[in-house]
């Protein structure tokens, strides 16, 4: 295929759309032309068909020294971030880079064939993994001058509050006291002063197998903040599973441990997160059953910290 005809996903298109209907349409007539010229510079051939999500798409390429992919990310997202956390990590845990344009918002990637880490029947193994790629990744110091979870530790805590009185408006919300100790935990995360790099988030759907026994993180947010940080991420990519307090409190130890963080720490970021997304998606029309997974979770995960 040549890039002139690139058929971009319907879902990549419908979402650029919904985001800047009239600014996006000039954007994706834009698209073929753009590719065209990024795979003329670069030396590209496409070599398949095209993936994507709500946010960019993903060519498979044919470059000089191999298979590789050519990331496009739509225009309200800038991939200038992206590409600064990418050389920051250098390709330790990370996805490799081999080239960026900020200008057609492109990335040039490592080809990783997957699957995904989310495949792996045994969760606990899933969460081990992905916590000893957290410990991995939070050694690479932050580039000067990011922001840091630790700098949106008030703005968090007003959310909360607001998300807070709303339920309790609908009869929806969390005992006080349970809220509580999630307020306790954001102050903490803002007294943390983060100087390391952190991935931001470690799902199991962005770790991907390089095809040689290898995990390696993919699309990762340029924040700094504490390993703690991603258990919550790494855990919750296995709620659907997650049926009593023991689960939760197995695979969270399992996380914690493999990512060398202290469990109550992390046990306490990931109450506070598990209330600031159970409020969320209950007050913007989420779905109901994940809503009741994630008001469950919440009430599992306090009795870790209590």
């Amino acid at each position: 295929m040549h890039a002139s005809e690139l058929q971009v996903p319907d879902r990549f298109r419908h979402e650029v759309l919904r985001r800047t209907p009239v600014a996006g349409a000039a954007w994706l007539a834009e698209l073929p032309g753009r590719c065209a010229e990024l795979c003329r510079r670069w030396r590209l051939t496409i070599s398949g068909p095209v993936a994507a999500g709500g946010t960019s798409m993903v060519v498979p390429v044919i470059m000089p020294a191999g298979r590789a992919a050519l990331k496009i990310i739509g225009p309200t997202i800038d991939a200038t971030t992206e590409a600064t956390a990418l050389q920051a990590f250098d390709g330790d845990g990370v996805v490799r880079l081999f080239e960026a344009d900020p200008t057609a918002n492109a990335l040039l990637l490592e080809w990783l064939p997957g699957p995904s880490l989310d495949s792996e029947p045994d969760p606990q193994a899933a969460v081990r993994i992905a916590g000893g790629l957290a410990a991995r990744l939070g050694q690479t110091p932050a580039p000067a001058g990011i922001a840091g979870l630790d700098d949106g530790a008030e703005a968090w805590r007003h959310q909360l509050i607001e998300q807070h009185e709303a339920a309790d408006q609908a009869g929806l919300a969390f005992p006080d006291d349970l809220f509580a100790q999630a307020l306790q935990a954001v102050a903490e995360l803002g007294r943390s002063r983060p100087r390391r790099l952190t991935h931001g988030d470690l799902s199991l759907d962005n770790v991907l197998s390089d095809g040689d026994g290898r995990w390696v993180a993919i699309d990762p947010l340029l924040v700094a903040g504490p390993v703690a940080h991603e258990v919550h991420t790494i855990v919750r990519s296995r709620l659907p599973e997650i049926g009593d307090t023991a689960t939760l409190a197995e695979l969270t130890k399992e996380a914690a441990r493999a990512a060398e963080v202290d469990h109550g720490w992390a046990s306490r970021l990931s109450l506070a997160r598990y209330v600031a997304s159970a409020y969320w998606e209950s007050q913007n029309g989420g779905d109901p059953d994940n809503v009741r997974r994630l008001r469950t979770a919440t009430l599992f995960s306090v009795r870790l910290i209590s």
